[in-house]
């Protein structure tokens, strides 16, 4: 017996001593003394900035990028806050290499923008005029995805001759009169749309099939935004609330915004450029020419084979159109990123040897 613990007390001893030599051992390969330490905190999100309208009402808005740099408009999809610019930021070392400011201004009622009723796309567009004379810009770039697509056509109505060119990513025009959202009652709207302002995770479930599931902490970051679109005012649905305060109020407007309305953008002569999937079922197709039959499009991209995740899953090439170089493209060659001239990348694409964007897509490795 006392054999027995006596090897188990040097076990022990042995045990302890490894405990101790392996965190030794990973300090000395460090030495604090020379580490080149930080001097600013680093970039953990988009700020959300407030501004008070003429009006009294309170929006909320981002404004990221050098104030030299090139305005983006930035107008995200349905139900989405201003800080939505943030799912973009997988992307964000190639957008400060391109010297492009974004800001986005929230829309009625989500995150930390008021609501208030009688609000409309032209609302919207006075708003945005508010906010860009505020930061003290005169000419911008426009871009929307899905959703966004009405009110960025709003603004550039109202301002034609303030918009350097257009920029939509799977960008709805209106909804089909026939569609779910545009039957029965508002009330009938309203109780579709409560299963997800209720549930923010489930507005945002982007499935584990797409390609941004290939983005770290992408879906985790989606999940916030609906959070803070549906709650940070702390907008909780309660059936005893008046029903100007329910949570899913502003989005229920929204969607029957697409029904009704559609703004007039004959004046609006900045080249457009629209980015479509082909197999998208969420805004099918069908919107691009509706685009293009309205504006000035001056370059089409349709992706064949994709859904409505290509406004993120391309967004490498919509930076680089942004930014005045759409007669490239950026693409993965040999394992390695690079940007072309696009005849030469519609060529490797097709041949097989590189894919669209970065590597990353291929990898899903992080920088």
């Amino acid at each position: 017996m006392k054999k027995i613990l006596k090897k188990q007390m040097v076990l022990m001893c042995i045990v302890s001593v490894m405990m101790l030599v392996v965190p030794v051992a990973q300090a000395e390969s460090v030495d604090p003394t020379d580490m080149d330490i930080q001097e600013a905190f680093d970039y953990i999100g988009p700020v959300v900035h407030q501004f008070a309208l003429s009006s009294g009402k309170s929006v909320a808005y981002v404004d990221e990028g050098d104030k030299s740099w090139t305005p983006v408009l930035f107008v995200g999809g349905a139900g989405t806050a201003a800080r939505v610019t943030g799912l973009t930021d997988f992307a964000r070392s190639l957008r400060r290499q391109l010297k492009l400011r974004v800001i986005s201004i929230g829309r009625n009622g989500f995150g930390r923008t008021e609501y208030v009723p009688n609000w409309g796309y032209a609302e919207y567009a006075g708003e945005v005029g508010e906010v860009l004379a505020h930061l003290g810009i005169e000419r911008f770039v426009g871009m929307a995805i899905s959703g966004g697509g009405p009110y960025l056509a709003a603004v550039a109505a109202s301002m034609p001759d303030r918009v350097m060119s257009l920029h939509l990513a799977a960008a709805t025009t209106r909804s089909d009169p026939g569609s779910w959202n545009c039957q029965g009652s508002f009330e009938d709207t309203a109780t579709a749309m409560r299963g997800y302002a209720t549930r923010p995770a489930v507005w945002w479930n982007l499935g584990d099939d797409t390609s941004i599931a290939k983005i770290p902490g992408f879906q985790e970051t989606a999940n916030e935004d609906g959070a803070r679109s549906f709650y940070m005012r702390g907008q909780l649905y309660d059936e005893d609330a008046d029903p100007e305060n329910r949570v899913e109020r502003a989005v229920t407007e929204e969607y029957r915004r697409f029904c009704t309305e559609f703004p007039d953008v004959s004046n609006v002569q900045a080249p457009a450029y629209v980015y479509y999937g082909l197999q998208d079922t969420s805004v099918s197709p069908e919107h691009a020419t509706v685009w293009q039959s309205k504006l000035n499009v001056v370059k089409m991209r349709p992706y064949p084979g994709e859904g409505h995740d290509i406004q993120y899953r391309h967004w490498e090439q919509i930076l680089l159109d942004m930014a005045g170089f759409s007669e490239y493209l950026l693409v993965c060659d040999d394992g390695a990123s690079r940007i072309v001239a696009e005849l030469d990348g519609q060529a490797l694409v097709e041949s097989g040897t590189a894919t669209l964007g970065i590597c990353a897509w291929q990898t899903g490795a992080r920088n």
